[in-house]
């Protein structure tokens, strides 16, 4: 990887096609800074942006080599790829023909009109969780007592003594992002966390089934918007259709790829990338 004294590159997929490790392995044996276990890591976890943090010689490099092999990236200046916003996160919303409305903390709306989103992202993602487990078990403690003429009955308390455990679990969890073009930029949505009552009759008692019903109407008024590929398969499919990303770096990454492949063609100069 580049030193941090010099200019970091990155090697960007020219489309979200799997790139087999067989051909990283070759390509990355041209330069001595990457790997076979890196081609095996990348291969399984690239989902637009191939590598990061390579010199502009070895970026090249490894371009070339897989150029060869017919496959097409391209080099990047790390300062031109994007970098996602904060998230905001949401606990209620509801979605109309004219806006998407994001519920404040007041549980006051808060109407963004369906032409300032500019990306949509959903997807099931494995997400690692702390549970958290506290058990109380209770002590019997003597203390000097008093004979009262059935021999010495000392009296007695109850100390409880509490006992807490931490357990780290992986979850798939239905992930949401409406990236917009005013602050706060990006809401984020956790399928199980959402308040769906804006869905009325069409609500089950499924939390999934509900987040994608919410992705659907998302996806149905924002028609401007760039779409992720899980937000793609419930427009093309229906709301039956879920699709998993093997973890939250691979989702996130994608979308980072959109949002340069979407600035490349409008020409877009993120907000929140500002100084």
């Amino acid at each position: 990887m580049a030193r941090a004294t010099e200019e970091q590159y990155c090697l960007v997929q020219s489309n979200l096609d799997p790139i087999e490790p067989n051909t990283l392995k070759a390509a990355f044996r041209a330069v001595g800074e990457l790997v076979d276990s890196d081609a095996k890591t990348l291969s399984a976890d690239a989902f637009g942006i191939l590598a990061d943090g390579l010199r502009a010689e070895t970026a090249r490099i490894v371009a070339g080599q897989l150029a060869q092999a017919g496959i097409q990236v391209d080099v990047v200046h790390h300062d031109q790829i994007p970098t996602l916003p904060d998230p905001h996160t949401l606990r209620r919303a509801g979605c109309g023909p004219k806006a998407f409305m994001p519920t404040d903390s007041l549980g006051r709306d808060e109407p963004v009109d369906w032409s300032r989103v500019i990306l949509i992202a959903a997807g099931i993602v494995p997400l690692r969780e702390t549970k958290r487990k506290i058990r109380t078990r209770y002590k019997v403690r003597y203390v000097g007592g008093v004979g009262l003429g059935l021999g010495h009955i000392p009296p007695v308390y109850v100390v409880p003594e509490r006992e807490l455990s931490i357990r780290y679990q992986r979850k798939s969890r239905g992930l949401l992002d409406v990236f917009v073009k005013d602050e706060p930029y990006r809401y984020h949505i956790r399928a199980e966390k959402f308040n769906y009552n804006y869905l009325g009759d069409r609500q089950t008692n499924n939390k999934m089934e509900n987040f994608t019903q919410l992705v659907h109407d998302v996806v149905s008024y924002a028609t401007a918007a760039a779409l992720n590929r899980g937000a793609v398969a419930i427009k093309d499919e229906g709301i039956e259709a879920i699709f998993s990303y093997p973890s939250k770096h691979a989702f996130e990454e994608e979308t980072i790829w959109l949002l340069y492949k979407f600035g490349q063609q409008r020409g877009r100069d993120w907000p929140w990338m500002r100084v």
